[in-house]
């Protein structure tokens, strides 16, 4: 009887030491990469709508979800727009892979809406400014990823 508990609790010992060190293995945050496929999809109201992929890296060995996005745009030092998207989006393991979103370009800071709209279309690219988070969930438990970056993007 005595050997059946010492074979019990060393089959509980060892189960219980890999649970503990694959509890272990550390969450690599995805990174924010670029913007793709950028592309002019409407004025609504008082705003401009343009659509396109965030493309990000995953270095993960373990996909996780992506649950919410919230951006600010900037251009110039100006605010112009943000990207508020709450969506679930599984992101694979090992590598970069797109998210559609939406943006609403609002020009708040003086000027018309058709003027700052057309001064942007007009030329060849602009520089914009990405800050905010993505909020990701990693088995069960939401982590916010900044994201603070800018890229040129042609028009």
């Amino acid at each position: 009887m005595k050997f059946y508990r010492s074979i019990y609790f060393l089959a509980i010992f060892s189960a219980a030491m890999v649970l503990i060190n694959s509890c272990n293995t550390a969450v690599t945050p995805p990174t924010f990469v670029t913007m793709r496929d950028v592309r002019f999809a409407g004025i609504k109201g008082n705003s401009v709508h343009i659509k396109g992929n965030a493309i990000f890296n995953n270095p993960n060995a373990f996909s996780v979800d992506l649950v919410k996005l919230n951006l600010v745009l900037k251009s110039e030092g100006k605010d112009i727009g943000r990207i508020n998207q709450d969506t679930l989006v599984n992101m694979p393991a090992s590598g970069e892979f797109p998210i559609p979103i939406t943006a609403n370009l609002t020009f708040k800071e003086g000027g018309n809406l058709f003027n700052q709209a057309l001064g942007l279309l007009t030329k060849n690219e602009i520089v914009v400014q990405y800050s905010g988070t993505a909020t990701l969930k990693v088995v069960g438990v939401e982590i916010p990823v900044p994201v603070n970056t800018e890229q040129k993007i042609s028009l």
